[in-house]
C-alpha cells in the first residue's frame, strides 16, 4: 500500500514532533540543572549576607541588587484543625479554589454528582515512543 501525500506529509509531523519533543526533554533537563544551581549560589549569597549583617548588596560592575526580602509563607502542621477552622468560620478563602481531578473522577466513577461542576470534554495530544 503506498503512502499518500497527506499520509506523508502526517508522517513527517510526526517525526517533527518527536524530535522537538527530544529538544524539549533535554532543555527541561538542562533547566532543572541551571535552577539547582542558581538556589545553591543563592543561598551562599544569603548566607554571605547575614554574615555581613545586612540585607542588600549593589554591584555596579554587575549592575543588579540582591535584597534579603523576610516574609510570613504558612505551614501547616494539622489539617484536621485547618479544615475545622474553615467549616466553623466560613474562611473559605484560605484555600486555593481549585478541584482536584482525580478524587473528582473517583467520585464520578462512584455515581456521585457534585453541585456546581459541570463536566466538559478536553483533547489533548499524546506522545509515545516505540
Amino acid at each position: 500500500m503506498a503512502i499518500t501525500n497527506e499520509g506523508q506529509e502526517l508522517q513527517n509531523l510526526m517525526h517533527t514532533y518527536q524530535q522537538l519533543d527530544t529538544i524539549k526533554k533535554e532543555q527541561e533537563t538542562q533547566l532543572k540543572a541551571t535552577k539547582t544551581s542558581q538556589k545553591e549560589i543563592e543561598l551562599q549569597i544569603l548566607e554571605q549576607m547575614r554574615g555581613l549583617g545586612t540585607t542588600q548588596l549593589r554591584s555596579a560592575q554587575y549592575n543588579m541588587t540582591f535584597t534579603d526580602v523576610e516574609d510570613q509563607v504558612p505551614n501547616v502542621q494539622d489539617w484536621d484543625a485547618v479544615w475545622q477552622h474553615i467549616v466553623a468560620s466560613g474562611d473559605t478563602h484560605l484555600v486555593q479554589r481549585r478541584v482536584s481531578l482525580l478524587a473528582w473522577r473517583e467520585m464520578l466513577d462512584h455515581g456521585i454528582e457534585i453541585p456546581g461542576i459541570e463536566s466538559f470534554t478536553r483533547h489533548t495530544l499524546r506522545m509515545r515512543g516505540n
